[in-house]
C-alpha cells in the first residue's frame, strides 16, 4: 500500500530539518546520529527520521557503517572546491539559457528590486554582522531568482546539492568557524559581488548569453578562491 500524502510530507519535512542541522553545523562532522535521539529532538516518531537518514546518506551528507550506524560525513577542502566548480558551471549555464531565451519582465523587476535593496544595504555606513546576515539572504535570493527563471529542475537540483555541504571546520576552530570561512563576510568583497550581480543582469537583459554565462562563472569562482584562501589559513598544516 502506498504511503499517504501526510506521511510523505512529514518525512520530507524531517529530512529538510536534519539537512539544515548538518549544513548549519548544529550537527558536526563526525557526530554519530541515533534515530531516537533525533526523533526526540525534532518531536517526531522514528519512522520519518529513519527515512531522512537514508535520504541524506544517499545524498552523501552522511556516512554509514555496520554496527556504527549513521554519522555526519567529514568533508575536506577539495570537496568544497569541487562543489564550487559544479555551481559555477551550472549557474553560468542558467544565465546563458535565460539570456538566450529572453527573460520575463516580472523576473527583471524582481532582480532590479534585489539589486536596489542590496545597494542600499552594502553602501550604507556602519557595516555590522546583522547587515552581513541580511546581505547573505539577498545574495541567495538573487541566485535563486535566476535558477527559477532558468526553469530547469535538473540544473536547480544540481546547484542545491552543491550548496548543501556541512562546515569544513569543526568546533575546535570556534563557534564562528562557519561564518569565518564564508567568502562574503568582508564588506569590500560583498560590494564587488553586488557589482557582479549588476553586470550579470545587464548582460541577461541584452540577450548576451555567453557574456552572462562567463560573468556568473567568474563571480562564483571569486567566492571559490576566497573560501580556499581563508580555509587554508585556518586549517592546520600537515
Amino acid at each position: 500500500m502506498p504511503k499517504s500524502k501526510t506521511v510523505l510530507t512529514r518525512a520530507q519535512t524531517t529530512t529538510e530539518r536534519v539537512r539544515q542541522m548538518i549544513v548549519s553545523g548544529e550537527l558536526q562532522p563526525g557526530d554519530r546520529l541515533q534515530a531516537q535521539m533525533l526523533a526526540d529532538r525534532l518531536g517526531v516518531s522514528r519512522t520519518p527520521v529513519n527515512d531522512a537518514l537514508a535520504v541524506l546518506h544517499k545524498e552523501g551528507l552522511l556516512d554509514y557503517g555496520v554496527n556504527r550506524g549513521y554519522g555526519v560525513r567529514r568533508f575536506d577542502l577539495c570537496t568544497l572546491l569541487d562543489a564550487f566548480d559544479v555551481r559555477l558551471t551550472l549557474e553560468g549555464l542558467a544565465c546563458r539559457l535565460i539570456a538566450e531565451r529572453g527573460v520575463r519582465a516580472e523576473t527583471v523587476a524582481q532582480l532590479r528590486s534585489n539589486l536596489g535593496r542590496s545597494e542600499d544595504l552594502l553602501f550604507a555606513p556602519n557595516w555590522s554582522s546583522e547587515k552581513h546576515a541580511r546581505w547573505r539572504q539577498l545574495n541567495l535570493e538573487f541566485h535563486d531568482l535566476l535558477l527559477e527563471e532558468a526553469n530547469n529542475s535538473y540544473l536547480t537540483s544540481g546547484v542545491a546539492s552543491a550548496r548543501s555541504l556541512p562546515p569544513i571546520l569543526d568546533r575546535t576552530h570556534g563557534s564562528d568557524a562557519t561564518d569565518e570561512i564564508w567568502p562574503l563576510l568582508e564588506l569590500k568583497f560583498s560590494q564587488d559581488a553586488w557589482r557582479d550581480h549588476v553586470r550579470i543582469v545587464e548582460a541577461i537583459e541584452l540577450g548576451q548569453g555567453s557574456r552572462a554565462e562567463n560573468m556568473m562563472k567568474e563571480h562564483v569562482f571569486s567566492s571559490r578562491e576566497k573560501a580556499r584562501r581563508i580555509i587554508q589559513q585556518l586549517l592546520p598544516s600537515g
